[in-house]
């Protein structure tokens, strides 16, 4: 028997797993049978809780001691992604609420790197990676025409999308020329942007592994706060509302150490994405 807590943050849900004693070995197949929606308990990804030293015995640059956990996300189609916002704020609560975390602050380990977070309530605040792989005003070629698209990395591929109405974008048709597009080795994930005024946008992602809409993203949300700040449009802290609530995004942006097409951004630090973390209920499969 597997016991598992069913999580939501902001519309993201998870199914999240104790895997600190590797009770799931094939983890992949693992997300593929159980996020199906209708079919099984449905989910936009399993997070498997593992113990810190599973990544240090990979990588002994890692110190085992400065970390409470290890998370791994893995999406539908069994892919692991390297990171996920909404999916590492339950992680922090999971955790908490199990006893692994024993304070209100913890750090744990991502493939995308260190995650550092503070519990408040209901509300998870969570120190993100550096972003890299900024690209601005990139043009790509999408069937006969040329689209202008920006793109990030905030622990996994974002493209950005500024749009009039975000409601009006035909997402599943159009998303998968973008995600899959040539210029993006790693393919991307996709956010339609909307500006509300200077501290307020309104986003829609589709993402990579689910091939489809979410209600929620938080390192979209974070990729499309500073996108829209580097070109000009809002300044931190920024309110990003999605079909699933709203999360805010923080960050400090030095404009004169930041070109706008580089490899590592330093122009841009002390990122945090906040937003909430529920328990939806508990169950076993047996």
């Amino acid at each position: 028997m597997i016991n598992f807590t069913k999580m939501t943050g902001t519309g993201n849900d998870f199914i999240m797993i104790d895997n600190r004693k590797n009770i799931v070995k094939n983890r992949s197949v693992f997300a593929k049978e159980y996020c199906r929606q209708h079919y099984s308990i449905g989910a936009d990804g399993v997070i498997f809780i593992e113990a810190p030293h599973s990544a240090c015995l990979a990588d002994r640059r890692v110190p085992r001691t400065l970390h409470d956990f290890r998370m791994r996300i893995f999406n539908p189609d069994g892919s692991e992604a390297e990171m996920c916002g909404n999916g590492a704020r339950c992680a922090v609560m999971f955790s908490y609420l199990k006893g692994i975390v024993k304070k209100r602050t913890t750090s744990f380990l991502t493939k995308a790197g260190v995650i550092q977070a503070s519990i408040s309530k209901e509300n998870i605040k969570l120190k993100m990676v550096e972003p890299v792989d900024v690209m601005l005003n990139k043009k790509i070629k999408i069937k006969n025409s040329y689209l202008t698209v920006h793109h990030i990395d905030t622990g996994v591929p974002h493209t950005i999308v500024i749009v009039k109405d975000a409601e009006k974008v035909d997402i599943d048709n159009y998303s998968p020329q973008i995600r899959y597009n040539k210029v993006f080795r790693k393919g991307t994930n996709v956010d339609y942007v909307q500006i509300l005024n200077g501290h307020s946008i309104k986003m829609r992602t589709y993402e990579r592994g689910i091939e489809g809409e979410t209600l929620a993203c938080g390192t979209g949300a974070t990729a499309s706060a500073i996108i829209l700040s580097l070109l000009g449009y809002t300044r931190s802290p920024v309110d990003v509302i999605v079909k699933g609530g709203k999360l805010k995004i923080y960050f400090e942006l030095n404009e004169s150490s930041c070109c706008g097409t580089c490899k590592v951004c330093h122009g841009i630090s002390n990122v945090f994405l906040e937003g909430e973390a529920k328990v939806v209920y508990e169950g076993v499969i047996k």
